[in-house]
């Protein structure tokens, strides 16, 4: 159960109680999530092992810092491609920073993102975290299929709109690359670098804050040699990117986690 509370200083708080009998997983959840607080995950303010917590009655609860009332759940599908990419490359930062702490979440979901006054998504629901080498129920696979379901969701039905032919193309790219993600079989699915470079290759406009989006994992980029016009040989320009048909996941993509550049 969670409920709104507001400090003595005025803050807004989200304490979680425990269900009667399920004590031992409220506090199990809150020893995950002190170990996990990195940018883009909410921020933790007391848990039921804290006997000093900040509410007034003291009463034994999972407190946390309350972001907002919205969640990605609450927008309207489909998003433009730009947007619905933008927002799982920031999802998908926090979610690296939790696997190079040693977490999974494992139940990346819409109403599991929370957008700030900002509207930069905060990752919550950490009730089914685990520590990445303590279980063999919760894989680091599985945060990359969450992330898949994501963008699925944030796509939406790409036919109730009509968007431009470009953007259908980046819808389809985008699709291709959720499939992917969310394919029965763990070992099938990319990589979170893999995933992160698709979203980058089918929308490379994608909108995303630079301080939500810093450490998200992405391949080096080529640079790109001077003094070449990229032409066909019948003089027109070649044509590349997410509107051209093909794969985003067409190209080998690095294994190692890099910093990604703001967009």
């Amino acid at each position: 159960r969670v409920r709104i509370e507001r400090r003595r200083d005025g803050r807004l708080l989200a304490v979680k109680t425990a269900r009667a009998g399920s004590e031992a997983d409220l506090a199990r959840e809150a020893r995950v999530l002190r170990g996990a607080q990195v940018p883009g995950v909410i921020e933790l303010v007391a848990d039921p092992m804290q006997a000093d917590g900040p509410l007034a009655d003291a009463e034994s609860a999972l407190v946390t810092h309350w972001v907002g009332p919205r969640s990605l759940a609450d927008l309207d599908p489909p998003l433009d491609p730009e947007r619905a990419a933008g927002l799982c490359l920031a999802v998908a930062a926090t979610v690296g920073r939790l696997h190079r702490c040693g977490v999974v979440h494992g139940a990346i979901a819409p109403s599991h993102v929370v957008l700030d006054a900002h509207d930069r998504p905060v990752l919550c629901g950490f009730g089914s975290a685990q520590p990445i080498d303590q279980s063999a129920d919760v894989r680091p696979a599985d945060d990359v299929a969450g992330l898949g379901r994501l963008l699925s969701h944030l796509l939406g039905d790409v036919t109730a709109r009509s968007p431009r032919r470009a953007s259908r193309a980046r819808h389809r790219a985008l699709r291709t690359l959720a499939a992917a993600a969310t394919t029965e079989d763990p070992a099938c699915r990319p990589s979170l670098a893999a995933f992160v470079h698709g979203l980058r290759r089918a929308a490379p406009d994608a909108r995303v804050d630079a301080r939500v989006d810093a450490g998200a994992p992405t391949p080096p980029s080529r640079p790109a040699r001077p003094g070449r016009d990229r032409r066909t040989t019948s003089g027109e320009r070649s044509q590349s990117g997410p509107d051209r048909a093909e794969s985003p996941l067409a190209r080998p993509t690095a294994t190692e986690p890099g910093r990604a550049r703001p967009v």
